[in-house]
């Protein structure tokens, strides 16, 4: 079974066996100038909620990207376990353009992405596209847009074809751990929390 998550409805649920994040309208985006801390710190908290909630999912998380994806919008995308862009999906962590850095969105692609290609769309602001995207390893494949469900749907349906349990132990995230050392662990032992040390 597949599921649409919405942006603030993330659930683990035993009988979906693949998440799809989806935008309703053209742009997954999540940015602006902070002139209302209050608002943006909750702002920002739901999202970090939003976050590691997928990183807890027992099943894999596909990102369909089928318009511009930008600061939290790429985060999104790069914490996803696997992403399929529409070839007019542009892609960025733009902060740095008003004054802000991208540090949240940057933790997710420094995560995903050699070091360089992390730091180099953090710190120019610069948008990239579908391609380019593919060739770092923000996205998995690209495809014209009339084919972008199609897509998504067959990439689904050969993991939908395979044992959900052998999925879910095979599902590794990486998690910050005690003294900010990254330590990798299964999924079903995320539901538990980070490791405790000896």
């Amino acid at each position: 079974m597949l599921a649409f998550a919405r942006e603030d409805r993330v659930f683990p649920d035993e009988d979906i066996h693949i998440e799809i994040a989806r935008r309703a309208g053209r742009q997954l985006v999540m940015a602006g100038i902070i002139q209302d801390q209050a608002y943006y710190a909750a702002l920002f908290d739901k999202c970090s909620r939003m976050m590691l909630s997928l990183l807890r999912l027992p099943q894999p998380v596909i990102a369909r990207v089928h318009g511009m994806a930008t600061a939290a919008g790429c985060q999104l995308v790069a914490t996803c376990d696997l992403a399929v862009a529409s070839r007019e999906a542009r892609f960025g962590a733009s902060g740095i353009n008003v004054g802000l850095f991208c540090m949240t969105p940057g933790v997710a692609l420094a995560r995903n992405l050699r070091r360089k290609d992390a730091f180099e769309m953090t710190s120019t602001g610069d948008l990239i596209d579908a391609e380019r995207a593919r060739e770092i390893g923000l996205v998995n494949r690209t495809v014209a847009p009339e084919a972008l469900d199609e897509a998504v749907a067959a990439l689904a349906g050969r993991i939908l074809d395979k044992s959900g349990a052998a999925i879910a132990a095979g599902l590794v995230r990486g998690f910050t751990g005690f003294g900010g050392a990254l330590v990798f662990m299964p999924v079903a032992a995320a539901a538990f929390g980070p490791p405790s040390p000896i």
